[in-house]
């Protein structure tokens, strides 16, 4: 989910800069069933607008999307053996004429828009691609309390097993459960990485 969460980050900052509403779509059934867009269910993110409201149009780009913006990436460059690069707009420039432009990435592609970084963006121009990245999770997308709840309540599960454990003498099976979970701050809550 890493690599969405960058690629959402490099969407968001290209919809500020381009004046597009942004519609993140995540209807390709990694994370959820029957078509379902995965990205609200997970995220609070009011710089986005449903995939419903998505107008009806053949003003698309790349045109390889017109009258395919309900299949999903992959599906998509799998069906017709393409690259990833000719199934997304490229984010160095803001001109586009159509109505409707699709970024696909594995990743944020800040340094694509770099060059746009002037103006009342250029604050953007002094920062890391790191930093770029810190300030858009803080500031556009927040994880949804159930889910906080759902962590926190792991967390908590996973720090009383470990004080057990280490109670009743065991302090290797203590040592490797610390080891291999890891907790990291992150999206304005926690994010549990299991399997170091």
């Amino acid at each position: 989910m890493g690599n969405r969460i960058l690629a959402a980050c490099g969407a968001i900052i290209y919809s500020e800069i381009s004046n597009r509403q942004l519609v993140i779509d995540w209807r390709d059934n990694t994370y959820c069933h029957d078509n379902i867009n995965s990205f609200p269910l997970f995220f609070n993110c009011p710089k986005t607008a449903s995939v419903e409201s998505i107008p009806d149009s053949k003003s698309v780009y790349p045109e390889i999307w017109i009258d395919k913006l309900d299949q999903s990436f992959g599906g998509l460059r799998k069906d017709l053996s393409i690259s990833d690069q000719s199934m997304s707009v490229e984010l160095s420039r803001t001109n586009y004429e159509s109505e409707i432009l699709v970024f696909c990435a594995y990743t944020h592609k800040i340094n694509q828009m770099r060059q746009l970084f002037h103006g009342k963006f250029d604050y953007l121009a002094k920062m890391d691609d790191r930093t770029i990245i810190k300030q858009v999770l803080n500031s556009h997308l927040s994880l949804k309390p159930e889910i906080v709840q759902s962590i926190e309540d792991k967390y908590y599960h996973h720090h009383k097993m470990v004080s057990t454990l280490r109670r009743k003498n065991a302090p290797e099976l203590g040592s490797m459960s610390r080891s291999r979970s890891k907790w990291h701050r992150s999206i304005n809550g926690y994010v549990f990485v299991s399997q170091l």
